[in-house]
């Protein structure tokens, strides 16, 4: 799956959660990168197609719900700056 960017550096910072996952109706997406804005959090369905956008959130957590998405495996992609964190999330 490609889901853009090239020449990115990685987020190596552990301070990610996605809770729950899997998740039916709604999730929770924290992250801390210090004292960064968090740009761009975007969510990719199994075939790479973006699903979900949003763009420059000041918020550290995020509620993500189900809507009109279907049951199966997707992308989470949170990016900042020159770096980005890419993470499985499953919907029941």
């Amino acid at each position: 799956v490609n889901i853009g960017y090239t020449n990115i550096e990685e987020i190596k910072n552990n301070n990610f959660e996605i809770f729950p996952n899997p998740f039916s109706e709604k999730t929770t997406i924290h992250f801390d990168p210090g004292n960064k804005v968090i740009w761009r959090i975007e969510l990719f369905d199994i075939t790479g197609k973006k699903v979900i956008q949003m763009d420059r959130l000041s918020a550290n957590t995020v509620t993500l719900t189900r809507g009109t998405l279907k049951s199966g495996i997707y992308f989470l992609k949170i990016s900042y700056f020159n770096k980005y964190l890419v993470r499985k999330v499953i919907l029941k």
